[in-house]
């Protein structure tokens, strides 16, 4: 019954100022719209907040930024390779190019949504979760030229799974240091063959090997300790020591896609959504 009241109130009020719901109703729509318009600009817009944060030593070309989303990094691999259907006997040089391809794509740094970027994803995950901004769809990652473990990983897998390969999680985690990493496994050949784009491990030692399992490459602490010799000491006995297996073909941060797809359509609908609001405004209050 307070409710119906306060709620009858409401209205009452309303209607006798109507030139402040008027105020107010432009207020939003022009809040929506230039929100619509950072949507357009981000979309098309090409970033320029990267290499600032890029090592010298880390394995990086400009150009394959023209890569920035999954159907043209596919296309350039293809291309590459030059052959149009994969065979069993092709999955070996196949998975080594991706590899290849994957390290000269990205820097190691997390790419963000921003201001013109999902908007409202971008406001609200400070209040929801602060890592809730960090890109997980694939084409939005492949819009930036840095990307962390995780977010390459998410990049490999997917182009993996798109050729037919099976693939899953390998995460890293020191409980003492709280330290941690990800990396991924592809399945051919009968195996599974260890990738880590983001850590950049010797690439000459891991194709010459054929490519060991992260199984392997533990039962042989000298063998890890030359394939990841640009670690230091706290990396090569920490963390790496530390390693679990995730479920096969699963997507990772699943509920993290969810949000930000959502959170997507209404920054792209907002504007939508209030035009009609203001509609029903302008029908009950004859504003």
């Amino acid at each position: 019954m307070t409710n119906l009241i306060l709620l009858n109130n409401f209205f009452s009020y309303f209607q006798k100022n109507k030139a402040i719901l008027r105020t107010v109703g432009f207020l939003l729509l022009s809040v929506a719209f230039q929100i619509l318009l950072f949507e357009f600009y981000g979309r098309y817009k090409s970033p320029k907040n990267g290499f600032q944060s890029k090592e010298d030593s880390e394995w990086f070309d400009p150009s394959l930024m023209r890569l920035n989303n999954m159907d043209k990094l596919e296309a350039f691999c293809d291309s590459v390779f030059k052959k149009p259907i994969l065979t069993s006997k092709d999955s070996v040089d196949y998975a080594n190019l991706i590899g290849y391809v994957l390290r000269y794509r990205f820097y190691h740094s997390y790419s963000y949504y921003r201001l013109g970027q999902n908007f409202i994803g971008w406001a609200l995950a400070p209040i929801v979760h602060k890592n809730l901004s960090a890109i997980v769809i694939p084409d939005d990652i492949l819009k930036h030229p840095q990307a962390a473990c995780s977010q390459q990983s998410i990049i490999g897998k997917m182009l993996f799974r798109r050729k037919g390969f099976d693939v899953r999680k390998i995460g890293f985690y020191d409980p003492s240091s709280q330290d941690g990493h990800f990396c991924f496994e592809v399945n051919y050949g009968g195996k599974w063959h260890f990738f880590d784009p983001d850590k950049e491990p010797s690439y000459q030692i891991l194709v010459n090997l054929g490519r060991p399992s992260i199984a392997e490459l533990m039962s042989d602490k000298k063998l890890l300790d030359s394939v990841y010799y640009r670690e230091d000491s706290s990396v090569r006995n920490g963390y790496l020591l530390h390693y679990t297996y995730g479920p096969i073909n699963k997507f990772p941060a699943g509920k993290a896609r969810v949000y930000q797809y959502v959170t997507m359509f209404l920054s792209w609908t907002l504007f939508f959504w209030l035009l009609l609001f203001g509609w029903w405004i302008w029908r009950k209050f004859k504003v």
